[in-house]
């Protein structure tokens, strides 16, 4: 599911030229890893069946950008959040003498949640939601305060895994100039145990 409205914060990318698809394991919790891919078309057309191989070739391509997305240890049943990126407080009332009295908060950065258990068949079924959010402009009210004008795009989904595969689960933007971001999540087990692949 794929939503965008005004009003949250943004998360700097980096790219890179192979694909570091390591993840750091937990001796006792189980780790659901995620990164963002900013992709050609046919890039994301590679990505709709999700390989090594392919990932691998999409990731080596030209214009493709890598993004690593926090990692996440839990265990089953628990819900684990973590955020990156920077919050920014501005005023939204004032006094009479111009002092502010209530204020709000706007976030530039990305926020994973993710909650999991396993199936009868000791399968893993992984709950995650990913929002990336950014301050398109700051504007001033006729009032004369700067509030910012915010974008937040969020991706969820419910899936039954594989243990150690990378899963694509959607795009955090639409095709844009021929670019979407596909977001990539794998559940791997503790590392005192098998991680399968």
């Amino acid at each position: 599911m794929l939503i965008v409205f005004l009003c949250g914060a943004m998360l700097s990318v980096n790219g890179c030229r192979s694909a570091n698809t390591q993840v750091s394991l937990s001796p006792t919790h189980y780790t659901v890893s995620a990164m963002m891919l900013t992709v050609s078309q046919a890039g994301e057309l590679l990505l709709a069946n999700v390989t090594q191989s392919n990932l691998e070739d999409t990731v080596k391509r030209r214009y493709t950008i890598t993004t690593r997305l926090p990692t996440l240890h839990l265990l089953p049943g628990e819900t684990e959040k973590v955020e990156t990126g920077k919050t920014h407080i501005y005023a939204i009332d004032f006094d009479a003498d111009g002092n502010p009295t209530r204020h709000e908060t706007a976030r530039d950065g990305m926020t994973v949640r993710s909650t999991f258990s396993t199936m009868q068949d000791q399968q893993p079924k992984l709950t995650i939601a990913i929002e990336h959010s950014r301050i398109a402009k700051w504007i001033t009210t006729p009032e004369g305060n700067k509030v910012p004008i915010c974008e937040i795009r969020r991706v969820s989904t419910t899936i039954r895994a594989n243990w150690g595969e990378w899963h694509n689960i959607g795009k955090l933007m639409a095709n844009e100039a021929n670019k979407g971001q596909v977001v990539l999540v794998r559940i791997d087990k503790p590392n005192k145990a098998s991680s399968g692949s």
